[in-house]
């Protein structure tokens, strides 16, 4: 039996249980079957996924590992980002995180007591897009895009959400393009400014936000021309912000961090 300390966070409804560790060793404590009951709604705590966070080296950076719902590790997760941000930064504004898809650095903004609004410095947009074949027949064709950014999504441009939409992610999400299954992500343009979206996360199911989800939409219409280099991105779970600077060829994502509770909860 361990007694875990905790905080519970959320990004725009999309929520986390972060854990900070004091070694990568100590990482090795989280097999599978913890992960899934501390994250269920009804025998732990609940969340969409756990974090777990360790320093690395003297530099005030942190490795970064974020597992699903049911278990599975996940390459990057961009709300979880935001949460870890706020946790950890002491007076500080900026932060490096490595999750397994890469470094990642990031600017608190603004902080109004548990809210704070965070700002993702993604870097240079490296992703690849594949359009697939449309789903659906006549005009309820809904264009298919296969991205990558860091961990894989499907794009599915839809005129409105009046369909059984999580049905259709269930169906699509392990496309043979992505062997490990993917993330799906539906896609409504209100106009240049404005996406409206809806998640179904591998290893979680629908979820209220997803960061990394939300940067893959906003990717696949800015490479189409439906959006602008800056876009509001409406999930609803709330709003984020994204932004492409031509200048420095890097893309940012924002959006508030918010603490929910602190605790302690034995896990055997």
């Amino acid at each position: 039996m361990r007694k875990i300390a905790f905080t519970k966070m959320q990004g725009t409804g999309n929520d986390f249980i972060l854990v900070q560790e004091k070694s990568i060793a100590a990482l090795r404590f989280w097999t599978e079957k913890r992960v899934w009951i501390i994250c269920d709604r009804h025998l732990g705590i609940g969340a969409d996924g756990l974090i777990l966070l360790t320093p690395q080296g003297r530099r005030g950076e942190y490795d970064f590992r974020i597992y699903n719902a049911d278990g599975s590790g996940a390459e990057t997760c961009i709300n979880g980002l935001r949460c870890a941000a706020s946790l950890v930064a002491r007076g500080k504004t900026e932060t490096v995180f490595h999750p397994p898809a890469g470094p990642v650095r990031t600017i608190i903004l603004d902080r109004r007591g548990p809210i704070a609004t965070v700002r993702v410095n993604l870097g240079v947009p490296q992703y690849q897009a594949l359009t697939l074949p449309p789903l659906g027949r006549g005009r309820n064709k809904m264009p298919v895009t296969a991205i990558s950014v860091g961990n894989p999504h499907l794009v599915i441009l839809v005129k409105d959400f009046a369909f059984d939409w999580p049905a259709v992610a269930l169906r699509v999400q392990h496309e043979s393009i992505f062997p490990q299954g993917a993330n799906v992500d539906f896609m409504r343009v209100i106009n240049r400014s404005r996406l409206e979206l809806r998640f179904y996360e591998r290893g979680v199911g629908p979820t209220l936000s997803c960061g990394s989800g939300a940067m893959a939409a906003a990717l696949s219409a800015m490479r189409d021309d439906l959006i602008n280099n800056s876009a509001t991105l409406i999930t609803q779970g709330g709003k984020l912000k994204i932004n492409y600077d031509p200048l420095s060829d890097h893309l940012y994502l924002a959006g508030p961090a918010v603490r929910v509770f602190s605790g302690t909860i034995d896990i055997e």
